[in-house]
């Protein structure tokens, strides 16, 4: 597990699910961002805390904090039509949880 992701969910007020998620295959952003709606419910997170996650993973792939979160999903990769459409070289994929 690398440290800044430690940190991050230090900084976020989660630690408490730290052990869990790498416990369960989720040592870093990278692999947390394949994370289903159905695997936090199994693993137990709040769902507020489920949302300050997503909204992290987000920000890591440069979605707008003021933009909502897509319904159901979660901004999961960086190259999609959402950006171009606003005419700028990064995008954003959505990933359905």
């Amino acid at each position: 597990m690398d440290t800044e992701f430690k940190q991050t969910f230090v900084r976020l007020g989660l630690e408490q699910y730290l052990p869990i998620f790498v416990r369960s295959g989720f040592s870093d952003w990278h692999l947390l961002c394949n994370i289903t709606e159905s695997d936090f419910g199994v693993l137990g997170v709040k769902r507020g805390h489920r949302r300050k996650i997503q909204r992290e993973i987000a920000r890591r792939h440069l979605w707008p904090d003021k933009d909502p979160l897509p319904a159901g999903g979660i901004v999961c990769e960086c190259a999609s039509l959402r950006s171009r459409a606003r005419g700028t070289v990064k995008g954003l994929i959505l990933s359905k949880l």
